[in-house]
């Protein structure tokens, strides 16, 4: 830093006084710091690489396990046979679903999700979606309805298989954290045009409910509401957050509102193309 202390008759400057800091060190410093996260950032990058690459690769092997349980369980077996086999199931289909996370979460950080823009049933995707959950809801003995507003409409263009997996996320999400009571699944049209629908899409349960702090970290990946949850009821703690960076990806917005220990409402926003 300088300062000019003296001036001629013109108003030149004629001296200067001032101090200087040798900053060698600390721009070596910044420099290895700047290195060192892009190496880290680049090392991030290539792992999701990897884990997206080899997401067929590993799911592969358990639908395969899966597959000869299923028959094992259609064969003549013992009382005890036949538990040991639905305790493999079981433990399989939870490993499935945590693989499917991951492997997802990582496409999606890697950039290699790609999503589809084709004509589909929009009544026929939410009815599959539901209705691949209606048993665990039975096994709690809770109530699951659907309610599709008569004008939305039955043709649209998008992605359905990512539709799928965002409603099932979220309906999933209600059945775990509910004891009793019901869910509901609700879709109605916010506004339509010639050639467009925006459509909300609504899952309402009666179970334990979120705080409002816990509510600010709910869309982050491997985050749960307590650290109870996951010990209570499992899972990865992705779900919310890849059903968020589907939703944005679709060009929609997700949201949540709760009372805690009576229930939480999540919904999410999606504009479509009309099928013609």
């Amino acid at each position: 830093r300088g300062k000019i202390i003296e001036w001629d008759e013109s108003n030149k400057p004629l001296r200067m006084a001032g101090t200087h800091i040798d900053i060698t060190k600390q721009k070596l410093v910044e420099s290895q710091l700047c290195k060192a996260k892009e190496a880290a950032e680049a090392a991030s990058i290539m792992k999701s690489q990897f884990l997206a690459n080899m997401s067929h690769e590993i799911r592969t092997p358990m639908n395969g396990i899966l597959g000869f349980l299923d028959l094992l369980t259609r064969s003549p077996l013992s009382i005890e046979q036949t538990e040991y086999v639905k305790s493999a199931k079981s433990a399989s289909e939870i490993l499935l679903y945590l693989l499917n996370d991951i492997l997802d979460f990582s496409k999606i950080e890697a950039g290699k999700l790609v999503m589809e823009s084709i004509t589909f049933s929009l009544h026929d995707v939410i009815r599959d979606a539901v209705n691949l959950l209606i048993p665990k809801a039975l096994e709690k003995h809770l109530t699951l309805q659907i309610n599709i507003h008569p004008d939305v409409p039955s043709q649209v263009v998008g992605d359905p298989s990512r539709i799928k997996q965002v409603l099932q996320n979220l309906v999933s999400n209600a059945i775990k954290f509910t004891a009793s009571g019901e869910i509901s699944v609700s879709v109605y049209v916010l506004t339509q045009s010639v050639q467009t629908v925006c459509l909300k899409f609504e899952i309402q349960d009666t179970g334990i409910g979120i705080s409002e702090k816990d509510m600010e970290n709910l869309f982050k990946p491997f985050i749960q509401a307590d650290a109870s949850t996951t010990r209570n009821y499992g899972g990865t703690g992705l779900g919310l957050a890849i059903s968020k960076e589907l939703v944005k990806k679709m060009g929609g917005e997700i949201g949540v509102s709760s009372v805690l220990h009576k229930g939480s409402l999540f919904y999410f926003t999606l504009e479509l193309n009309l099928s013609d």
